[in-house]
């Protein structure tokens, strides 16, 4: 029988900052109370992760991992429980905004290109369309709601 030991791979100082540099990029600007919330830990545990002087242990990262969406070897990589070699698959840590590196202009753009193309094909148009345009900002409460229900709006 084959028998697995799970080991720190990185230095402490680099570990703490890579897990920290983690929680920024895939936690959407959550507060750490929201994050804790959804990971199922204490809100101090959080902000203990944040600052470098707590390690989350494994379960603590695959909780969070599943919370956020995330695959739970990209996130024990992160937390350096794993190399991405040791886990033989490449694991990227994608930004919390897949978009956000993309200009206006291109998104436009490319909205554009696909209504011409609907048209073209005879979809959307006159017919009810799978989407709803609202022109006026949502108001407070609207945020309030979404943060309770843990719904964006």
């Amino acid at each position: 029988m084959r028998r697995v030991v799970i080991r720190r791979t990185l230095e402490p100082v680099d570990e703490r900052i890579r897990w920290s540099s983690y929680l920024d990029a895939t936690s959407d600007g959550v507060r750490n109370s929201e994050i804790a919330r959804r990971a199922g830990v204490d809100p101090a545990t959080v902000g203990r992760w944040r600052s470098g002087s707590t390690d989350p242990n494994p379960r603590q990262v695959v909780a969070y991992a599943r919370a956020f969406g995330r695959p739970p070897v990209e996130a024990l990589i992160a937390a350096g429980y794993l190399t991405a070699e040791e886990a033989e698959v490449p694991v990227a840590v994608a930004p919390a905004d897949p978009l956000a590196a993309v200009s206006t202009g291109r998104l436009l753009r490319e909205a554009l290109r696909r209504v011409e193309a609907d048209a073209a094909a005879g979809v959307g148009g006159d017919t009810e369309d799978d989407y709803e345009f609202t022109p006026e900002a949502p108001s407070p409460d609207d945020y309030r709601l979404a943060a309770r229900t843990g719904t964006r709006k």
